[in-house]
């Protein structure tokens, strides 16, 4: 399949009443509801797939991994929801903080410069401008996958809470001690709930601000009279690089009933890992929407670089994105205990979800 022409081919049989490929596309999260049917079916019984010889996104897979089976794939390099970090460009140039892109180009951009500016700029605003707020507590946390960690994982096909792992612990571990160090308005943290967290950044009250890339588009270039730039993660001390984390996506498998189920594998594999939306056509997307043409290198960066999907959301939200992150941010106790405090509860909803 060619991937410059694909979506002009499969559009066109589409339009004529034609079943290209009889492939499911599923969100992440609700994929467990088509497992559970019998309507996908296990891609390690369909050799076009080939699991072991294609480069499948380890975050996909596991979002798609139920009962042992491997139900969904996809590496989608064209979404644009990249988890991402904004900052606040007159903050930076009015408190001489230095040149971030640069930083990010040189692989200089790692937890401890963040933390390193973070301070700077609070202390000499007279603790007036915080390093970073969030758009939501859940945010804070993806620290964890900068750090090339995941709060779960697949081992001996079933996916578990990685809780014990020490990469994820000190991810966490500098998410607390950057909170202690006072660059956090804990007060709205807190309440995070109760406000509107976009406000802190846009009204210059914190120098960066954790979102997914998509919030330039929706509010940011209209309410925002600052100028404002966009950054990856920093590099976590386990980490050798920058992570593209998506926050949302989509995967695909195939139908279990589908004769020619090898002819759409193909199809799957060409769609899944070998056709991505041009850069110009990204450019063209995202640049009225952004302030500066580094902003856009950055994206360029987060798609090009090795993607962390955030699997789980549904079973973890409770115990681990209300609970764990929020008790780590406000110092109510360390991440070991945070974490030790709800193993079991987390699992067993993972193994529900996943029908481990």
């Amino acid at each position: 399949m060619n991937p410059n022409t694909y979506t002009t081919v499969i559009n066109t049989a589409k339009a004529g009443g034609e079943l290209y490929a009889n492939i499911y596309e599923a969100q992440k999260g609700f994929g467990d509801t088509l497992a559970r049917s019998g309507i996908l079916a296990d891609l390690r019984t369909v050799n076009s797939v080939d699991l072991s010889g294609n480069e499948w996104n380890p975050g996909f897979t596991l979002d798609g991994t139920f009962n042992g089976g491997i139900y969904g794939i996809g590496v989608d390099r064209t979404k644009l929801n990249y988890e991402c970090i904004f900052f606040n460009k007159n903050i930076a140039e009015q408190y001489g903080l230095g040149d971030f892109y640069e930083l990010v180009k040189t692989k200089q951009w790692t937890f401890e410069t963040f933390f390193n500016i973070s301070q700077e700029v609070y202390l000499k605003s007279n603790r007036r401008i915080y390093g970073m707020f969030t758009y939501s507590q859940q945010k804070t946390g993806e620290f964890v996958f900068a750090n090339d960690s995941s709060p779960l994982v697949i081992q001996n096909d079933k996916v578990i809470f990685n809780y014990q792992d020490p990469k994820h612990l000190r991810a966490l571990d500098f998410v607390q001690q950057y909170s202690e160090m006072g660059a956090i308005n804990l007060s709205k943290f807190e309440h995070i709930k109760e406000i509107n967290p976009n406000q802190d950044f846009t009204d210059g009250n914190c120098l960066f601000f954790t979102a997914w890339s998509n919030l330039a588009v929706m509010d940011f270039s209209r309410s925002m009279q600052d100028d404002y730039g966009i950054l990856p993660f920093p590099i976590g001390p386990d980490a050798s690089d920058y992570k593209g984390i998506l926050c949302d996506s989509y995967y695909s498998g195939l139908a279990n009933d589908d004769p020619a189920i090898e002819d759409a594998g193909m199809i799957l594999v060409a769609i899944a890992t070998r056709t991505n939306v041009p850069i110009a056509e990204i450019d063209r997307q995202m640049a009225p929407y952004l302030r500066d043409q580094e902003s856009l290198e950055m994206l360029h960066l987060l798609m090009t670089s090795d993607i962390s999907m955030i699997p789980g959301t549904r079973c973890l939200k409770d115990d681990y994105y209300e609970k764990v992150i929020p008790d780590i941010v406000l110092g109510k106790q360390t991440p070991k205990q945070a974490l030790d405090a709800v193993a079991k509860a987390v699992q067993a909803e993972v193994d529900e979800f996943y029908m481990n």
